[in-house]
């Protein structure tokens, strides 16, 4: 079994932020809701965000998204949606379907940046909100176990 130290969880964490911020402009995230929101800016985010409950379809809210229209006619053209739903059984299939929209609406989408968190907190918890929380407690206790 690997074995991490809370230290090198951080330090994987604070990397995966940097590149995240590292996105090009065009560059938009989605989420679930309104406290995934909260919790990607308290790490410092700073991709513009979007949440799943707008009132529209999956599809619906994609193809706004990429045509600029509707609550998104106002922002310049994205140029990749990052997908950041949570890591349990809906946030998969959320992911899914956002995925096939996106390729439906010619959007390029990313689930990279997903996989790569779940990978790194999937032993620990099950959600974006659950984030700066982990960070904090990855301060405080001794050294943790990876990959189980």
């Amino acid at each position: 079994m690997n074995s991490r130290s809370n230290d090198e969880v951080a330090q994987a964490i604070s990397e995966w932020i940097d590149e995240l911020n590292d996105l090009e402009d065009g560059a938009l995230m989605i989420v679930e809701g309104k406290k995934d929101v909260i919790a990607m800016t308290r790490l410092g985010i700073r991709l513009e965000m979007v949440t799943l409950n707008l009132g529209l379809s999956v599809i619906d809210l994609v193809e706004s998204i990429a045509q600029s229209r509707g609550p998104f006619s106002e922002r310049d053209a994205c140029s990749l949606l990052v997908i950041m739903t949570d890591w349990d059984r809906k946030g998969g299939k959320l992911a899914r379907s956002l995925k096939e929209a996106c390729l439906g609406a010619g959007l390029a989408c990313d689930m990279e940046f997903r996989r790569r968190l779940a990978i790194l907190t999937g032993r620990w918890i099950r959600d974006v909100e659950s984030l700066p929380g982990l960070i904090s407690s990855l301060h405080l206790e001794g050294p943790i176990s990876a990959g189980m």
